[in-house]
C-alpha cells in the first residue's frame, strides 16, 4: 500500500517536534473521545514463530488479544509511534516495518462514560521484532 507522511510549510520541511504536545489531558480527551474518530496504529509483530498479540487491558475489546499499538500523538510520524508502543508494550525493537493497509473499527464500548462508544482509523503494520520480549 502507499502511504505517505507529509511535514511541510511553505514547500519547506518543518521540525515535527514542533507540533508535539504529549498526550491530552484525561478531562480533555474525553470530550475529543465523544465527538471525533481517534487515529490508531496497531502491528502485527513477527516473532518467537508467530505473531504477537496481547490482551488488552482497557475498554474498548477488553480483555480481547490484539495486535500492538495505540492512538497516535500529535507531531509523532505513525512509524515512530508505532515503534515507540511497540518497545514499551513488548520489549522489542521492530525491522522492516511496512505499512498493511488502514481500517475503520466501531465499538459500542468506549473507555469513558459518554454512551458513544469508540470510532477509530487505523493504520495497520507489519514487521520483525527484534530482541527480548518481556
Amino acid at each position: 500500500m502507499d502511504y505517505k507522511e507529509y511535514a511541510l510549510e511553505d514547500g519547506r520541511p518543518i521540525d515535527l517536534n514542533r507540533l508535539r504536545i504529549g498526550f491530552i489531558p484525561e478531562e480533555e480527551y474525553l470530550i475529543i473521545h465523544r465527538n471525533s474518530i481517534i487515529l490508531c496504529a496497531d502491528v502485527l509483530i513477527e516473532c518467537c514463530g508467530g505473531f504477537l498479540l496481547l490482551e488488552r487491558r482497557n475498554a474498548p475489546a477488553l480483555r480481547e488479544l490484539w495486535p500492538v499499538g495505540g492512538r497516535l500523538q500529535k507531531g509523532t510520524s505513525s512509524e515512530e509511534g508505532i515503534m515507540q508502543v511497540a518497545k514499551q508494550e513488548s520489549g522489542l525493537d521492530l525491522e522492516d516495518l511496512a505499512l498493511l493497509n488502514v481500517s475503520r473499527t466501531y465499538f459500542r464500548e468506549a473507555p469513558f462514560p459518554h454512551n458513544k462508544g469508540t470510532d477509530t482509523f487505523n493504520l495497520m503494520y507489519v514487521a520483525k521484532g527484534r530482541g527480548r520480549y518481556r
